[in-house]
């Protein structure tokens, strides 16, 4: 299912003005630092947002051999080292990305075993219930979490043990609003926990209609005024996140068709920098590759559905 996203992304993307795809091309490169990763607001690159900037790069169409091989090259480094569980999973999708794409970056990603740290992590941070942790120390299980360990798995072949045990989990907090919590023992629904549970079960052929549709009115009934995403109900603003993740599940994951999405497009674009990258809200100054991703990927979308039919 990622990779069925990545290239809806794609398509909708490479209608965009070139002019504009460079510029936002630019701001995601003018993070990457000499050991080939890239950097958040602060500090040396990471494995973080060195998969964002990887997935941003991808369906924008700027995928320089010199940029990704260099790239590649601390990813594959940084496999060899205790990562943080996201780090780790993000390092993973992005190696998989680059091999998938091939090329000479391709061939570094293809040498370096995937599959291994993944299952070891699996044994690590699965919980009871069936779902998996953020972390080691973490107590229980996380929706999100669990959602990016089994896309991680599925994308090299390791199993997810009981898998049907995680579905059920997983959907048992749907709460009564329709939309998902992040954890069993928290009541409140979230935007982001909510497309991470429907494209979970979705993966794992557990998304009944039902299910979608109380989502699918969810996520309605928590869009702002200005037709953007907050992060829950009680969230002051839109941020270009939870829009995201909110698109995510009702143009691609539980579409809604009843539904005009494409009203969402000044609010993703009230993000937009002239110079390239995107805000992560209104009360944001900063740009970062996370949400250089986000916002791209909103307007991939978002062009897609203004895109004549045939």
């Amino acid at each position: 299912m990622l990779w069925e996203l990545s290239l809806r992304l794609a398509l909708g993307v490479s209608r965009l003005d070139a002019k504009r795809r460079e510029r936002h091309a630019k701001a995601v490169l003018a993070r990457q630092c000499t050991d080939g990763g890239f950097a958040g607001r602060r500090g040396d690159s990471d494995c973080y947002y060195t998969g964002f900037a990887l997935r941003a790069l991808a369906i924008l169409g700027q995928w320089d051999d010199s940029v990704i091989a260099a790239a590649a090259e601390f990813l594959a480094k940084r496999m060899q080292a205790d990562q943080p569980p996201v780090d780790l999973l993000s390092a993973v999708q992005s190696l998989e990305l680059i091999e998938r794409l091939g090329g000479p970056p391709g061939r570094i990603a293809a040498a370096v075993d995937r599959r291994s740290p993944v299952e070891r992590l699996i044994a690590r941070l699965r919980r009871a219930d069936g779902c998996f942790a953020k972390t080691e120390q973490s107590g229980p299980s996380s929706t999100y979490g669990t959602f990016l360990m089994v896309a991680t798995a599925r994308l090299v072949g390791a199993v997810i043990p009981a898998a049907h045990e995680t579905a059920a989990a997983i959907a048992s907090r749907q709460q009564p609003d329709g939309g998902f919590a992040e954890l069993s023992v928290v009541h409140r629904s979230g935007v982001n926990p909510t497309a991470a549970a429907c494209s979970l079960l979705r993966m794992l052929d557990a998304l009944p209609s039902s299910v979608a549709a109380a989502a699918q009115r969810y996520l309605r009934a928590v869009q702002s005024a200005d037709a953007g995403w907050p992060a829950h109900g009680s969230a002051p603003c839109s941020d270009l996140l939870s829009t995201f993740a909110a698109l995510t599940v009702l143009a691609h994951v539980a579409p809604a068709d009843d539904f005009d999405l494409r009203r969402s497009l000044p609010f993703v674009e009230s993000l937009e920098l002239d110079q390239g990258g995107f805000r992560g809200a209104v009360w944001d100054a900063e740009i970062d590759c996370e949400y250089a991703f986000y916002g791209i990927g909103c307007l991939g979308l978002l062009t897609d559905l203004n895109a004549p039919a045939g």
